[in-house]
């Protein structure tokens, strides 16, 4: 590695260290579990949510992720505890608990509509159940985030019906995710959220991927919302919003120690602490990861660190504090020829190059509920990004040696509001739900590139260097009404201002000769989504929506000196959006989502050669046509098993200009996840085991769908793959372990084709394994 961590891994073991004070601080001063037990279904599926209670002593608390509860200082004596939660039958059994002992009672409840009930948090913080959504939600649990033993969003993310991940580097450390067949290249299409509100990426719109990518570790819960997004959440979210719930602090205070390590010396280091007591609560996550990668050139390193406090000012105010840290330090090892992928996927043809970056993000967010169910809801979010990335290249395709170092040096700095206004009054006797919000956004970017004489060399001439910004407004309503008690109507409107600006000191006008840019590039839209959700009964609804939805060029797309001078305005991307689905669970064992959609989209964004042949450039130039089906379904045979897959089938192609009727970039056809879990108990603790396997068909990497592949790697289709996996997971008491085999029959295949940056094949890793073990005090 070209940097010291030395000082930096130092001082992030040292806040690890720190961060456990408090909890233990806390605990110290509380007294032993008196009561504390398990609630699953019939099938033995722990149950989330879930309320207990003491009813002599009027306690109440909230079963976990894994179905658990507990509670604390709870004196000797008989009492009654009664279980309660949505569409479960309530439940009542007698306890007889001594003084200063530890009790256990267990329930198994009759299958709730889990799938149904599950929260989605949207904007404004409105959290609604997927049951009264007029649109397609899909939703990854903690228990699956968990089990699965994934290390990023990148290995899990594609259990989602629809969703393409194309990891670029085969450690997940890079966003990119396309939806219902739009371009998954470091998100261009798609949009990331925290927790329904800050952006996960380093621009926002003008590149709302980019560089950096939230750690699974600091996520509790994956929400994708799909049909009618743009609305509540804007631009780039055509094809759906990958929503990162964060974690939270519990009511009891804890802290947890995870440590992981598996092949090519790849380890995860993890402590995350936390407590609520309904005034004032604080969560605090750590994580280092870091490996050598399964190719040459590959070693990484990852620290991040996230504090979240929230303090109860009284009984109608919360101020709330999200801070975070992140650095990355990574070889890039670039891309394959068909020779060498054929001969030795862990080669590299890049020996010199490697990125470094670190990112600082700090949100602080005001909830105030107002009087007749009125509720107001502010926050103020800014990130500095600074990432450097060092590439040797040759002078000549005849060169055997590596002769120069480009250093593509960036800096990017942004600041945000964003407040919503939520209104849950009656309107005329009938249920009304009311969302206004504004955002208010800018972020500025320092781009500069740097040639050195020689390789391997940081340390050179400035050779180009330009200043680019963006400035965005948005104002969006969005209401939802009860006509009727089975069926609800929603109706919702967005406008959204763009400004790009411009200045480019280095590059030459392609038309005149002459040195330098100036420039700025406007764009507005309006959208709209309107809904219709009825409901048959608690376990199954139809829904159908009609939207149209916008996605705003991107900022080096847009004002690319060659594109900003030879084509026309680039106008935002329109699309009009239609949706329709059935979420039902006809029997308790079984539940199923079934989805279709229609994605029409007109000023579709594409590279074309200008005029005269001499450049590519960004041009609107045609349209574009998505259909689809997307299902789920879970099913449970016998008790303690389950069964699950997951998939779509999709047509994603041009429909205009000298390509009309192929198929989009990263488009499969078909995609499925299928799998089993079996969970018991074993012994005093918990067993459970996964097996799944993805399913991925074969994707076109350009617009002419090349069928030869090319000898440099660069050219022709990605062949369909399907790695399979497995995971074994026990907990005793405070203790976990699990262990996960990855791509168990050692598949050789690859997600990506790269032709300016990587040249070349992007292979993923063989066969792999990962151990864990983890401690809660």
């Amino acid at each position: 590695m070209k940097r010291n961590l030395h000082m930096k891994n130092v001082l992030f073991l040292f806040f690890l260290f720190s961060s456990l004070l408090p909890s233990l601080t806390i605990e110290a001063q509380s007294s032993k579990t008196a009561l504390a037990g398990q609630v699953t279904d019939k099938q033995g599926q722990p149950l989330e949510g879930i309320t207990v209670t003491i009813n002599e002593l009027a306690k109440s608390v909230s079963t976990d992720a894994d179905g658990n509860y507990h509670f604390k200082q709870v004196p000797g004596g008989s009492y009654t505890i009664t279980v309660t939660g949505v569409n479960v039958t309530a439940v009542k059994k007698q306890i007889s608990i001594t003084q200063g002992s530890r009790a256990k009672l267990d329930f198994q409840l009759e299958n709730s509509v889990k799938e149904l009930n599950s929260v989605t948090i949207t904007a404004a913080g409105l959290r609604r159940k997927i049951y009264d959504v007029p649109g397609s939600i899909s939703v990854i649990d903690p228990r699956t985030i968990r089990e699965s033993g994934a290390q990023s969003l990148t290995e899990i993310i594609t259990r989602i019906p629809g969703v393409v991940a194309v990891d670029e580097d085969g450690r997940g450390l890079k966003p990119n995710f396309g939806l219902r067949g739009l371009d998954p290249n470091r998100n261009r299409s798609a949009l990331i959220l925290i927790d329904g509100k800050i952006p996960n990426g380093t621009m926002y719109y003008g590149d709302p991927g980019g560089y950096y990518m939230t750690p699974l570790q600091q996520v509790e819960k994956i929400e994708v919302i799909r049909g009618g997004a743009s609305v509540l959440y804007g631009g780039h979210s055509v094809g759906g919003v990958i929503n990162l719930i964060s974690k939270k602090a519990t009511s009891t205070p804890s802290t947890q120690l995870n440590l992981n390590y598996g092949s090519w010396n790849a380890l995860t280091a993890q402590v995350t602490s936390g407590a609520n007591n309904g005034k004032f609560g604080y969560m605090v996550n750590g994580v280092r990861r870091q490996g050598d990668g399964f190719r040459d050139r590959s070693k990484f390193g990852v620290n991040d660190v996230t504090v979240k406090l929230e303090n109860s000012i009284d009984t109608t105010t919360k101020l709330s504090v999200y801070l975070n840290g992140f650095s990355e330090n990574s070889e890039t090892p670039g891309g394959l020829t068909q020779t060498q992928f054929d001969q030795n996927i862990k080669q590299s043809q890049h020996p010199f190059d490697h990125f470094i970056s670190d990112r600082y993000t700090a949100t602080l967010s005001l909830d105030k509920q107002l009087r007749n169910s009125q509720q107001l809801n502010t926050s103020i979010y800014g990130n500095y990004f600074k990432r450097n990335w060092y590439t040797s290249r040759k002078k000549s395709a005849a060169s055997t040696s590596f002769d120069t170092t480009i250093a593509f040096i960036r800096d990017i700095h942004a600041i945000g509001v964003v407040a919503d206004y939520l209104n849950n009054s009656a309107i005329g006797g009938l249920e009304n739900a009311f969302v206004a919000g504004v955002r208010i956004h800018t972020d500025r970017l320092n781009d500069m590139t740097m040639t050195a004489g020689t390789a391997n060399q940081e340390v050179g001439k400035a050779s180009a260097f330009a200043i680019s910004t963006s400035f965005i407004k948005e104002l969006y309503a969005y209401n939802t009404i009860n006509f009727l008690p089975r069926l609800s109507f929603s109706l919702g409107a967005r406008y959204t201002a763009v400004t790009y600006k411009k200045e480019d000191y280095t590059s030459k006008n392609p038309l005149t000769g002459n040195i330098g840019l100036k420039a700025e590039s406007t764009s507005d839209a309006v959208v709209y989504s309107t809904g219709l959700v009825y409901k048959f009964d608690a376990a199954n609804n139809v829904f159908l929506n009609v939207s149209k939805s916008f996605q705003p060029p991107l900022i080096y797309t847009a004002m690319d000196v060659n594109t900003f001078y030879y084509a026309e305005k680039l106008n935002p991307e329109t699309s009009m959006n239609y949706e329709i689905g059935v979420r039902t669970q006809p029997a308790g064992w079984l539940s199923a989502n079934l989805t279709g959609y229609i994605i029409n989209f007109k000023n579709k964004l594409v590279q074309a050669p200008t005029p005269d042949g001499r450049y590519r450039v960004w041009q609107n130039i045609g349209t574009s046509s998505h259909h689809g089906v997307e299902a789920e379904i879970n099913i449970y045979p016998l008790q303690h098993l389950s069964l699950y897959a997951s998939g779509a089938y999709q047509e994603a192609k041009q429909t205009s200009g000298a390509t009309k009727d192929k198929y989009l970039v990263y488009a499969p056809k078909v995609t499925y996840t299928a799998g089993l879990r079996y969970g018991n108990k074993l012994g005093s603790g918990q067993f459970a085991a996964n097996a799944w396997f993805t399913y991925v068909g074969k994707q076109y990497t350009d617009l002419t769908n090349t069928e030869a592949a090319g000898d440099n790697g660069q050219t022709g289709p990605v062949p369909a793959y399907h790695p399979a996996n497995i995971s074994f997971q026990y907990t005793l008491n405070s203790w976990g372990i699990n262990f996960v085999m990855n791509n168990v029959f050692d598949e050789k295949y690859f997600t990506k084709r790269e032709g300016s940056f990587w040249e070349g094949i992007v292979p993923m890793p063989g066969r792999n394994i990962n151990v864990g073990i983890s401690y809660r005090f």
